[in-house]
């Protein structure tokens, strides 16, 4: 829609210019020049010529201005839909200090991911939100900790996820998305360097769209949009277009943590879709 109207805008502006044309020309236009009688070389004229004869007054010719017929633009492929206010589904007020904490002792294990009830939900309304602090807790090895929208297709499963990532002593804000069941390369941004011991909002939004896999994915941080990745036709065979779950994960290189501290993430505020259509 964009484009039509400035082609629109172009049409009227080529319209003004004719106009302002024509007036130019009018504005110019001798006046009607009398006819020349036995005295005519006591008359001034206006546009002497050799014969002396009378000159007719001049009409300008109009010449209409071209129409310009505005061409449709296809509108872009992300198909407008009225999204509905989220919910809080969960502030995990019944946990210790009212958040979730998800801890990992030195040397110990990863406990996996922590599925959000209702995490099975249809792809249109799988997006969610999540606030996640890491603790400054001293020397910890590699490890993520991220929002986690996972499904299944046909054999294996896809992921898209953003959160943190902590590798060479500095912690980042990453994106990520890749399916097992196709040959595209695993869709990975560093957004920017993170802050301990400082809350972040993290939101995945899920985007119907016309083509390729019908659906792509936004990635926000404090509500700004960081990544964007749209999936290729084949990214995932045929899905179910069916989340499986909404979760929170921190993951360890081996399930373990290298490190001589406890790597210790706190989250809080679970916000999303709360539907029938989900369960």
């Amino acid at each position: 829609m964009v484009n039509i109207q400035r082609n629109i805008s172009g049409t009227k502006h080529l319209a003004f210019i004719g106009v302002f044309l024509i007036s130019a020309c009018a504005f110019k236009t001798p006046k009607s020049i009398q006819q020349l009688g036995s005295n005519a070389s006591s008359t001034p004229t206006l546009f002497p010529s050799p014969s002396m004869t009378a000159t007719s007054a001049w009409t300008p010719t109009v010449t209409p201005s071209p129409t310009i017929i505005p061409t449709a633009t296809p509108s872009p492929t992300i198909i407008p839909t009225a999204t509905p206010a989220w919910k809080l589904i969960d502030d995990f007020s019944e946990r210790a200090q009212g958040n979730y904490i998800y801890l990992i002792e030195p040397g110990g294990y990863s406990k996996g991911v922590r599925k959000f009830y209702p995490w099975s939900c249809p792809m249109e309304i799988a997006g969610f939100s999540l606030d996640m602090l890491v603790e400054s807790t001293g020397k910890t090895g590699p490890f993520t900790a991220l929002l986690d929208l996972h499904g299944l297709g046909t054999v294996r499963s896809w992921y898209a996820q953003i959160g943190y990532h902590f590798d060479e002593n500095q912690l980042n804000y990453f994106c990520q998305a890749f399916s097992y069941n196709s040959d595209a390369p695993r869709f990975w941004e560093t957004v920017g360097l993170a802050n301990y011991d400082t809350w972040t909002n993290f939101e995945i939004e899920v985007v119907p769209i016309e083509e390729n896999w019908q659906y792509a994915f936004r990635y926000l941080i404090n509500g700004e949009e960081v990544c964007y990745y749209e999936p290729t036709a084949n990214w995932d065979g045929d899905n179910r277009y069916l989340v499986s779950w909404r979760g929170f994960d921190v993951w360890v290189p081996d399930q373990k943590n290298s490190g001589s501290a406890a790597i210790s993430i706190i989250a809080d505020n679970y916000y999303g879709y709360d539907s029938p259509a989900c369960r």
